[in-house]
C-alpha cells in the first residue's frame, strides 16, 4: 500500500512537471542555446530583446491578470484592438473589458485590411451608414451590395471608434494567420492566446524579425486555450 502511494506521488510529480509552463515553453519555443528564456517577476518570461511571454496557465489568476493588463494600458491612454476569428459561445469577458475602456474588438466578420489601414476601416463604416440611410428611405438595395453590407454592419456594430490601435490582441492566434501577418507587416504590438500545439515557426519568425527590426515589439501570451473557454462554464 505504501509502495502504491509512493508511486502515485511520484507519478503526480512527473505529471505536474510535464504540465508546467516551463515544459510547455521549452517544447514549443525553438531558440538557440544562448537565448534561453529566464523568469522575471509575476510569471513574465523575457525571451529575447523586446519579446516577452506571460505565464497564464492557471485560469483563475489568468483572467484577472488579463483584465489588469488591459486596464493599465487603458489608464495610460493606450487602447487595444481585440480580434477573434471564430465563433465565441460567450462574449461576456470581452464585453467586461470593453465596457469601461476605450478598447475595440473585431469579430469573425473581420475584413482584410481593416486592422492596419485607417482608410479601409473608415470606408467600411461610411458604407454601412450610407446603405442604412438607403434602407430607411425604402430604396431597394442590390443583393450583392446587401451581402457586403451585412458583413460590414456586424463588424461596425462592435466598434466603439474608427481609430487604428498599435496594440492588437488575438483571442485565437492559431487561426488568425492572415490577420497576424497583416499586423506584423506594420509593426503592431502583437499579443494573443494559443494552444501549446501552435506553429512555433510563426513565433520564431517574429522573434527573429524583432532582432533585426527594433521598431517591432512582439508580446505573446501563451497558455492552454481550452482552460480559458471552460472557465465560462464554472
Amino acid at each position: 500500500m505504501v509502495g502504491f502511494i509512493v508511486c502515485l506521488i511520484f507519478f503526480l510529480f512527473l505529471s505536474m512537471k510535464f504540465l508546467s509552463f516551463e515544459s510547455l515553453l521549452s517544447s514549443n519555443l525553438h531558440l538557440s542555446s544562448g537565448c534561453k528564456p529566464f523568469k522575471s517577476v509575476d510569471g513574465v518570461y523575457r525571451v529575447i530583446n523586446g519579446v516577452y511571454i506571460l505565464d497564464l496557465t492557471y485560469t483563475a489568476v489568468s483572467l484577472f491578470r488579463l483584465y489588469k493588463f488591459f486596464s493599465i494600458l487603458n489608464n495610460r491612454g493606450i487602447y487595444v484592438t481585440f480580434v477573434y476569428l471564430v465563433k465565441l459561445f460567450n462574449r461576456k469577458f470581452l464585453k467586461l473589458i470593453t465596457r469601461y475602456t476605450v478598447h475595440n474588438f473585431f469579430n469573425n466578420h473581420w475584413i482584410y485590411g481593416s486592422l492596419t489601414n485607417g482608410h479601409t476601416l473608415k470606408a467600411v463604416l461610411l458604407a454601412v451608414a450610407w446603405i442604412e440611410k438607403l434602407r430607411k428611405a425604402k430604396f431597394r438595395v442590390p443583393r450583392s451590395v446587401f451581402r457586403v453590407y451585412s458583413k460590414s454592419f456586424v463588424l461596425a456594430r462592435d466598434l466603439k471608434f474608427s481609430g487604428i490601435s498599435k496594440f492588437v490582441f488575438f483571442l485565437n492566434l492559431d487561426c488568425s494567420g492572415l490577420a497576424v501577418k497583416e499586423c506584423a507587416c506594420t509593426n503592431k504590438f502583437l499579443s494573443g492566446l494559443c494552444s501549446p500545439s501552435f506553429d512555433v515557426g510563426l513565433i520564431d519568425f517574429y522573434i527573429y524579425s524583432n532582432c533585426t527590426n527594433e521598431v517591432s515589439i512582439n508580446f505573446i501570451l501563451k497558455f492552454v486555450l481550452a482552460s480559458y473557454f471552460s472557465s465560462f462554464k464554472v
